[in-house]
């Protein structure tokens, strides 16, 4: 009996034993929520499929997938397609695989176009294709791995076996050479190739296992899977291996999980998924490997997440998706991983790239998670405390008051209860502090609380309108004992309370407009005693106040637009004093305020010099002296010595960008800054800045906005001609660290028009119009996300031509000619002045002859005329003296009576008429026309015409 009774008690404690470990994994587990930042199509990748990722000798990401292969600079993605009839694309746009050989080629493997290798001078691929009539082409045109050995070999792993590449004939062998012959090995599909320390090769298949390949020998050794060795090969489809620091190798198999084999034992160590087992492997079907730059091993599955592997645990931490978590892995295939110089991960997905920045790592994030009835219950953080016990209290909005045990990690929850008197007043707590006798403080948005930590029952004290000694207001917003025991209590609403605990009576300083000397507002922020025993109290609209010691009266210090040495602003959110003896008060929208006691002065910090925010929400100090403030954007270092600011802020791992004025210090140096989404908490030490210098690349050349296709890509070309016509260009430049690409910074000048270097922050484009011809040469360089300048930078030559005018050949031929002017221009002016007088010489005599013939000819009609005029005088007169002899001329001409109108002509014979009638005396007669006759007889007409 006593033995089954020990053996159900042991049962007993392992069961309860393993149900504390599994909640404390689930409660801690939350620590290790990290958020990854992504790249899908709506950024530019070309298709959600990653299944391969590169990082360049210039720093391009590069990333296969599905359709088409990406380069990426942080900023835009540059795609690479087939080309209908053009061999020198891609023509296969399912991208298996990646490598860069020593040389800068970039060896890509489709799935079922062969192998590719691409020139980035020349942007071509160059296609290697299965021919079967060819014995040395490859394989077969499915490439599942590329590698290149220490020798330089290029070899590649397709569905049909192993092939190495002879870049002088650019013929392929193929391993075994002799699949046929029963002694050699069928190795079927090659999905991962690596490399030992001693030069052998390994080759993980598809279904025939591993196989070491000594080159030298061309030796094949296998290793697979045997049944009842447990040291054995787990499985016998190996998809991925990489080498271990360790000296061993990491192989991922398909259904067998993860494995590492020790070449000094030949054995093989198992890690496999256990249902029970949070810590274990998620998934037995590995895709990917990757051992990053801190030895921890990272795993991809097939449909189970990433999984971090790390040694000195020796257990599995995973990453799975999560729909209704933004910031979540996107997606559990994960075929493809790597982690580029900066140390970033990036994992490729069934949507899209993730990438994660270890340095996040530094910021926990503690948040509600209603999986977890140990996490903490609230995500909208008020207050933050540490208690003398090593707790960690934690006021919420509505979640009342959690109690953080660090040491198993889990959160005690203390709610109010309406019924209940000793209970918490309101799950609105604002505040928390403990007093020197270890009473733990509670101020609440419906009174006072004190708690008793031996029953945890609490005290509660509220305002009594019927007692004048009652506590002023229920909404408490602050609390503190000052070095003379004086119990203070801030409200908001009804001014500062000083409470006597021994009588339990709260006595009023509240705002009297008719005493200067009075609290000068009645919504109290903050309470703070210095190290001089000096009384600050926060207000949010009454500026800051000051009661000296020995004094009860209050003075003000507010804000004066018209006096620069006054405080920023009104509002008053935080207090600190800093270990030597500077006051620090923190403002909502002034920045902050450092106070000058010799003149009571105040000097500002704006974000003009370098703040996020100018909303000051908590202040703290660590060793180094450094200020850490919780802004409204974030969380900001202050270097006071430097008067300089490194900002951080939600990508770098905090709760959110908007922090609340919970903050706190505790005795082992660890920060707690509180916000809408939980807390942070860190140690100042472990934030550590991103110390990679960035390789900057000009990844654009535009004029008049418009891209220009360069013989070479343009971070290769050297120089760029341009016309004096190309008066509008541009520069766009990207460096090449992707931690947080739009917190890089650039400068850039061009030689021989700027004089010094521009900076112009955050901005990736240089534009310069209207240049005088000449040479220049444009440069540019960077920083990366923490603002680490890149020691280098990197230039590009503009030779810009000038018109024709002014050319060097065109001022000399002018010169030339000039002189030529100057020399023999006399000679031939006299010359040509010599030929003109001939000429006109000759043209003169030439008119003066048809002048004389021209007169002689004048003479002649003139005689003829003056013979005319005569006979015309002669005719005349003639004329006259026969009309003279006429009297009348009756009916001469045709001219009706009546009317007077000539019937046949056009007014000639008018004309004659009129001559006669002036020459003579004759008269005229005249008959009448018939159309006067017809309308001066119409009766004798129309008879007429009837008859």
């Amino acid at each position: 009996m006593r033995i089954s009774y020990r053996y159900a008690l042991t049962r007993v404690f392992l069961f309860v034993f393993s149900a504390i470990m599994l909640l404390f994994s689930h409660i801690s587990a939350q620590n290790k929520r990290i958020k990854f930042d992504h790249l899908t199509i709506d950024e530019g990748l070309s298709q959600s499929s990653v299944t391969a990722i590169l990082q360049d000798r210039q720093g391009f990401m590069w990333f296969g997938t599905q359709d088409g292969l990406n380069k990426y600079d942080g900023y835009h993605f540059t795609v690479y397609k087939n080309k209908p009839f053009d061999s020198t694309s891609l023509s296969d746009n399912w991208v298996q695989c990646l490598f860069e050989d020593r040389d800068g080629y970039i060896w890509v493997g489709t799935h079922g176009g062969g192998l590719f290798k691409f020139d980035p001078e020349t942007s071509q691929f160059t296609r290697y294709s299965h021919d079967p009539n060819n014995p040395g082409s490859i394989g077969h045109n499915r490439i599942w791995t590329i590698f290149q050995d220490k020798n330089g070999a290029i070899w590649v792993g397709t569905t049909s076996g192993l092939d190495r590449f002879n870049p002088e004939t650019r013929d392929f062998t193929h391993f075994p050479e002799n699949a046929e012959d029963p002694a050699n090995i069928n190795m079927s599909a090659v999905n991962a190739i690596s490399e030992d320390s001693s030069g052998g090769l390994w080759i993980g298949t598809f279904g025939a296992g591993l196989f070491r390949f000594d080159p030298s020998t061309e030796e094949f050794v296998q290793f697979k899977n045997q049944s009842g060795n447990p040291a054995s090969l787990s499985s016998n489809s190996v998809k991925s291996i990489i080498p271990s620091r360790k000296g061993g190798l990491w192989i991922g198999t398909w259904g067998g999980g993860l494995n590492y084999f020790d070449p000094a034992t030949e054995k093989f160590t198992h890690y496999m998924n256990e249902t029970d087992n949070p810590y274990s492997l998620s998934g037995n079907v590995v895709m990917s490997l990757l051992e990053d730059s801190d030895g921890h091993l990272w795993v991809g599955t097939r449909e189970d997440g990433v999984n971090e592997y790390i040694p000195k645990e020796n257990r599995f931490i995973r990453y799975l998706a999560d729909k209704g978590n933004p910031s979540a892995l996107s997606d559990n295939w994960i075929p493809a991983l790597y982690e580029d110089r900066s140390g970033l991960i990036w994992i490729g997905s069934g949507k899209g790239v993730n990438k994660w920045n270890r340095r996040k790592r530094a910021f926990k994030h503690f948040y509600h998670d209603a999986d977890r009835p140990g996490s903490l219950n609230s995500d909208n953080i008020n207050a933050i405390y540490e208690d003398r016990s090593g707790n960690i209290w934690i006021g919420t909005w509505g979640g009342g008051l959690n109690r953080f045990d660090r040491k198993t990690g889990s959160f005690t929850h203390f709610l109010s209860e309406s019924a209940n008197c000793s209970g918490l007043c309101a799950d609105i707590v604002w505040t928390i502090y403990q007093d020197k006798s270890g009473d733990l403080w509670i101020g609440t948005a419906s009174g006072l609380n004190k708690l008793d930590s031996a029953t945890n029952k609490f005290t509660q004290f509220k305002n009594d309108p019927q007692n004048p000694h009652s506590l002023a207001h229920n909404n408490i917003s602050a609390i503190l004992e000052d070095s003379r025991g004086r119990f203070w209590v801030g409200t908001w609403g009804a001014g500062l309370d000083e409470f006597d605990r021994e009588n339990q009576r709260f006595i009023h300083h509240k705002n009297d407009p008719e005493d200067l000397r009075s609290l000068s507002e009645n919504l109290v922020t903050g309470v703070f005693e210095d190290h001089h025993n000096t009384l600050w109290i926060g207000t949010a609209g009454g500026g800051l106040n000051r009661m000296d010691p020995g004094q009860s009266g209050f003075r003000h210090y507010t804000y004066d637009p018209n006096n620069p040495g006054s405080i920023s602003h009104n509002h008053i959110t935080c207090i600190y004093e800093s270990k030597n003896d500077v006051l620090y008060i923190g403002t909502n929208g002034g920045g902050l305020n450092t106070f000058n006691r010799a003149d009571s002065t105040f000097s500002h910090y704006t974000d003009k010099d370098g703040l996020p925010n100018n909303v000051i929400l908590g202040i703290l100090e660590d060793t180094h002296g450094n200020l850490w403030l919780s802004t409204n954007r974030g969380i900001s270092r202050f270097n006071p010595a430097e008067g300089s600011f490194k900002n951080f802020d939600v990508e770098d791992g905090l709760q959110g960008n908007e922090f609340t004025q919970a903050h706190c210090l505790s005795r082992t140096g660890e920060m707690f800054f509180g916000g809408l989404n939980g807390f942070n908490s860190f140690y100042p030490d472990s934030v550590k800045l991103n110390d990679v210098f960035p390789h900057v690349v000009i990844t654009s050349f535009r004029k008049f906005n418009k891209e220009v296709q360069l013989d070479k890509p343009v971070y290769l070309t050297e120089s760029i001609p341009l016309s004096f016509k190309d008066y509008v260009f541009s520069f766009e430049f990207a460096a090449l660290d992707f931690t947080n690409p739009r917190k890089n910074q650039y400068s850039y000048m061009l030689e021989g028009f700027d004089s010094d270097w521009i900076n112009v922050q955050r901005q990736n484009m240089a534009t310069y119009t209207n240049l005088n011809p000449g040479k220049y040469i444009f440069k540019v360089k960077g920083t990366n996300n923490d603002g680490l300048w890149s020691p280098d930078f990197t230039s590009i030559g503009i030779v810009i031509s000038p018109p024709f005018w002014q050319t060097w050949w065109f001022r000399t031929s002018s010169i030339m000619l000039l002189v030529f002017m100057v020399v023999a221009g006399p000679f031939y002016r006299l010359r040509y002045m010599k030929k003109r007088q001939e000429k006109l010489e000759r043209i003169i005599t030439h008119k003066t002859g048809e002048l004389r013939v021209k007169n002689e000819e004048l003479q002649k009609v003139n005689v003829r005329q003056t013979d005319l005029i005569k006979e015309r005088e002669q005719l005349i007169a003639e004329l006259t003296d026969a009309m003279s002899k006429i009297k009348t001329l009756s009916g001469l001409l045709p001219i009706c009576a009546h009317c007077k109108k000539i019937r046949d002509d056009s007014g000639y014979w008018n004309s004659i008429e009129i001559y006669i009638r002036e020459h003579s005396e004759a008269e005229f007669s005249h008959s009448i026309c018939p159309d006067c006759a017809r309308e001066l007889y119409p009766e004798l007409y129309e008879k007429k015409k009837i008859k």
